[in-house]
């Protein structure tokens, strides 16, 4: 933006924002570490996403980066407006070094606020599926689960020397049918959804950051209380007269 900023260029160690700010991921945190647990742990926290809200957020920094980018135009238009008005050449590098200093960082806040929206919006997109995927294998386990218990309580004599038999050796290693079947679920719920959240949630903080720090005109005459409410009620005051008259 060197050019578009009248040769301004931002200067100075952490003049830029840094990645993931908490701002910009707020109400966005993956599920709690429940990772080596089983899918009745996993199942609460995923459900618990929320893609609507992330993506009304990445709205949010949308219409914050338009207002912006209309911003550092609406400067950029009135600076090359007054540009030529200067006539001290000194007077003139001085105020377009402090315009190129405002655009600079709007038009950084402005790239910042896009970035935003589109890692909030692409995390909600990512979210979706895997809390649809969530609730499928959920019910999917409860149901082999609830057969699985069905067989158990059918004491008919052959199934249960049957079940009783296979419980015992299971293809070799001892388990009960359910609890292999809660470490089947477990397992995939792990692979299928929570190494996909984490992830989603990874690639969005990578791509969120804040803006660098403000470095346009901090000197600005700012009007007094009586003198805003005059201009809010239209009553700009006239020119000054001469001194001591």
């Amino acid at each position: 933006m060197a050019d578009d900023d009248w040769g301004y260029e931002p200067s100075g160690s952490g003049a830029y924002g840094h990645p993931a700010t908490d701002e910009a991921m707020a109400g966005s945190d993956p599920p709690p570490d429940t990772y080596w647990q089983t899918i009745n742990d996993h199942y609460p926290p995923v459900m618990m996403e929320d893609p609507a809200s992330l993506r009304a957020a990445g709205d949010a920094w949308w219409v914050i980066y338009e207002q912006f980018d209309l911003l550092a135009n609406d400067i950029r238009t009135a600076g090359n407006t007054l540009e030529d008005q200067w006539k001290s050449p000194q007077a003139q590098a001085a105020y377009l070094e402090k315009v190129g200093a405002l655009t600079s960082v709007v038009d950084d806040w402005s790239s910042k606020a896009l970035s935003n929206s589109v890692a909030l919006k692409g995390l909600a997109g990512d979210l979706e599926p895997l809390v649809t995927a969530m609730n499928t294998l959920w019910h999917d386990y409860k149901e082999e689960n609830a057969r699985l218990e069905d067989e158990d309580n059918d004491n008919s004599w052959g199934r249960d020397i049957a079940r009783d038999i296979g419980d015992a050796t299971f293809l070799g290693d001892g388990k009960h049918r359910q609890t292999a079947n809660l470490e089947h679920y477990s397992n995939r719920s792990r692979s299928e959804v929570l190494d996909k959240i984490n992830t989603a949630y990874a690639t969005a903080k990578s791509n969120v950051s804040s803006g660098q720090v403000y470095g346009g005109p901090k000197d600005a005459v700012m009007p007094d209380a009586e003198a805003l409410a005059r201009a809010l009620a239209g009553q700009m005051p006239g020119p000054g007269g001469p001194p001591g008259g």
